[in-house]
């Protein structure tokens, strides 16, 4: 999913969607759930304009993936 909303808010309205089914990988993080792999992301489009290869490998290895504020 691609929108301009707030990353919150596009993270809500994907789950309403079932977009997102499960936890991002910041919710894991902010758990200090190493033991969980997250099939889920939220990536803020101001953080597109740096990313590197590795940045776009490890966004596009989930399979839920929401670009916010893009």
């Amino acid at each position: 999913m691609v929108t301009g909303d707030h990353p919150i808010t596009a993270h809500s309205i994907a789950k309403s969607l079932d977009l997102v089914t499960g936890p991002t990988q910041k919710e894991l993080d902010e758990k200090n759930d190493k033991s969980t792999k997250a099939n889920a992301i939220v990536v803020n489009g101001s953080e597109i304009r740096d990313f590197t290869q590795e940045d776009w490998d490890r966004v596009l290895a989930h399979k839920e993936i929401v670009f916010a504020r893009t």
